[in-house]
């Protein structure tokens, strides 16, 4: 990565995990904590290249509590104390995916929608050149699988502690905290539904990585209620059996404490969602499988109902995105059908073939 690159990336992932510790665990002590009378501003100059591979780790930048970090950008000052008066003016529901751009100026400022629980900052487009942030036009690219290399994963992981959660993934296009989620009340084997309504995500509790539940998910068009599959409820019969055997096997030693979750570890307990991105990694390198995220996993989802023929509007429906143009943007340029059909006409258009028409003289067969 050149220089330039690299201080572009590491103004963003700076920047990015400054406004989710100062939201996440600054805020509720904003207006009490007379440390925040003493602000000291720390530069993006100041960022040495040795912290680029731990910004996105926000817990190791911010370990020095000695002092509160604030931002310059755009001319503007972001400090937590702004964080927190920005964030307990909104209702208690909406304070985890706060819009910053509501407290700052929007002709500076430009706020994207929040995706993995992380919310990223964009300077706007007049300060771009000073500031050297990054566009929104660098994106991530996913990776796929095709119905085969799901195949090839469904055998790697045939007896895994992850099998479950993969296959789930795989199948519904599940979030990895929505997955990890699932509680046996989602399961209706009356009307054959799941109902995604519930996520586990990771935070530190007294300096160690803990799963939590909650009840609120990315968007409300998260919470769906899909149709239960006949394979994925031969899947959950099975992990209700084996959770049983696990539970007469390990006696005491069986944690109790999460008995109505779906994906847990052999001794009862939630899975951490790093604990899945660690496994899976590892799992795919050691059957010689091509290199995808678990997040992955949804994106193949959704590339083999779009070529299958499944309508847009059905799979962000499927998926639980918010809106329409969000499906369109990441899977519109997969939707193969419709390239041929917009080919087919514009071939058509301008073919100057010339048609015969009939002279009524031809001789009956």
């Amino acid at each position: 990565m050149n220089e330039p690159a690299r201080t572009q990336w590491q103004i963003r992932c700076a920047f990015n995990g400054y406004c989710k510790r100062a939201l996440k665990n600054e805020a509720a002590n904003a207006h009490r904590d007379t440390k925040r009378q003493q602000l000291r501003e720390v530069t993006f100059s100041d960022l040495s290249p040795q912290e680029e591979n731990q910004l996105y780790t926000h817990d190791l930048y911010f370990a020095d509590d000695e002092a509160e970090k604030a931002f310059c950008v755009a001319g503007k000052e972001i400090s937590a104390k702004l964080l927190a008066e920005a964030m307990h003016s909104l209702p208690e529901e909406k304070r985890k995916a706060v819009l910053l751009y509501y407290f700052f100026d929007m002709s500076d400022v430009e706020i994207a929608e929040p995706e993995h629980n992380r919310l990223y900052v964009f300077v706007g487009k007049e300060s771009l050149a000073s500031v050297g942030c990054r566009s929104k036009k660098n994106v991530y690219k996913a990776q796929f699988y095709s119905a085969e290399e799901i195949m090839e994963l469904f055998d790697a992981v045939e007896g895994d502690p992850l099998e479950i959660c993969v296959k789930l993934a795989a199948y519904y296009g599940l979030r990895r905290s929505e997955v990890l989620g699932l509680k046996w009340d989602a399961i209706n084997l009356e009307q054959k539904t799941i109902s995604i309504k519930h996520k586990v995500i990771e935070e530190t509790v007294d300096g160690r990585s803990v799963a939590v539940g909650e009840d609120v998910l990315k968007t409300k068009s998260s919470f769906r209620t899909l149709p239960l599959l006949p394979s994925v409820e031969k899947l959950l019969l099975a992990e209700k059996e084996k959770q049983e055997m696990y539970r007469k096997l390990f006696k005491r030693s069986y944690c109790r404490d999460y008995l109505d979750y779906i994906c847990l570890d052999q001794a009862g307990k939630l899975m951490r969602p790093n604990y899945v991105t660690e496994h899976f990694s590892w799992l795919l390198e050691k059957n010689g499988l091509k290199k995808i995220r678990f997040h992955d996993l949804r994106h193949s989802c959704a590339s083999l109902l779009l070529a299958s023929g499944i309508a847009m509007k059905q799979i962000q429906i499927w998926l639980g995105h918010s809106t329409f143009s969000t499906t369109a943007d990441i899977y519109s340029h997969l939707d193969f059908h419709a390239q041929i059909e917009s080919g087919l006409v514009m071939d058509g258009m301008f073919d100057r073939t010339p048609v015969d028409e009939p002279t009524g003289l031809e001789e009956d067969e």
